[in-house]
């Protein structure tokens, strides 16, 4: 009767998440097209143009950028990213938008709304004693994460993460707006986002049924899977699905979503601050 309630359950996180990953890719993809056209339309190819000739500018640019994207994709990406990371770093506040109209918005319509879960509504008390609590929490699991980075580079397997963390903890070294933009999004943002919607969301609603290993075990995983990524080593996944782990015992055991938020934000920003002095040196 457990498993069949856990599948139940399980099968509804599964639509939000595969809804909401193809809603992200369709954003970003949306979000790269818009920024590289606007990168190959400088501003001093647009004064004195007529309209019908911006308009001919407009359909030549496009089709250098599709012709590129068929044969070169990963070039498109490479220069969207350098944009973000050394001109655009408003970007990053951007990426956030998307992934809460991507999962957060479907979520609370779905399962709070249509479904009539008791979701988080980021009510629960958000005091001193709750935020010191999350940043010790999440300083622990930033070390714990680094000792077991440590190993594996002690055996000469250094996990190699996605070309978007790659490029920004590269760009992090000596850059101090980027490493501002990057604790307010990757880090503050980002826990907020990722935290409500796997714990504050999936979890509870597991909780709400009394399947609270079930719902830990499960949350965790789905958030490890969410974060693969064919750029980088098979690892991260297992790795993030054992900070799942975490952050879902931290809220459990707090039964307060600002814990589990904060420890996630300040995983992050450590890691954001250490890439600022040491580059992709970090482990």
């Amino acid at each position: 009767m457990q498993k069949s309630n856990s599948i139940s359950i399980l099968l509804p996180h599964l639509g939000l998440i595969i809804f909401g990953q193809i809603i992200l890719i369709l954003l970003v993809q949306f979000t790269i097209q818009f920024v590289i056209l606007q990168d190959r339309l400088p501003a001093d190819q647009i004064e004195g143009k007529t309209f019908e000739e911006l308009g001919e500018l407009q359909k030549t640019i496009a089709s250098e950028f599709e012709k590129d994207l068929r044969e070169d994709p990963g070039k498109i990406g490479k220069r969207y990213y350098e944009l973000v990371f050394t001109e655009r770093n408003g970007i990053l506040f951007w990426s956030n938008l998307l992934w809460i109209i991507a999962f957060i918005l479907p979520g609370w319509y779905i399962l709070g709304k249509r479904m009539e879960i008791p979701i988080s509504k980021l009510e629960d008390p958000l005091q001193v004693p709750i935020i010191g609590k999350g940043i010790l929490a999440g300083i622990g699991v930033f070390f714990a994460v680094s000792m077991v980075g440590i190993i594996l580079n002690l055996m000469d397997w250094k996990p190699k993460n996605n070309e978007f963390q790659e490029m920004l903890f590269i760009n992090l070294k000596g850059n101090a707006n980027l490493l501002a933009w990057s604790i307010y999004s990757v880090g503050l943002i980002t826990g907020i986002i990722e935290e409500w919607f796997f714990r504050g969301m999936l979890l509870k609603h597991f909780v709400s049924k009394g399947l609270i290993r079930e719902g830990w075990i499960l949350t965790s995983v789905l958030f490890g899977a969410l974060h693969y990524s064919p750029e980088a080593s098979l690892i991260i996944p297992f790795l993030l699905t054992g900070v799942g782990f975490l952050f879902g015992y931290l809220y459990l055991k707090f039964n307060n979503i600002w814990v589990p938020i904060f420890a996630h934000a300040t995983y992050n920003s450590i890691g954001l601050v250490a890439a600022y002095f040491m580059g992709d040196m970090v482990v």
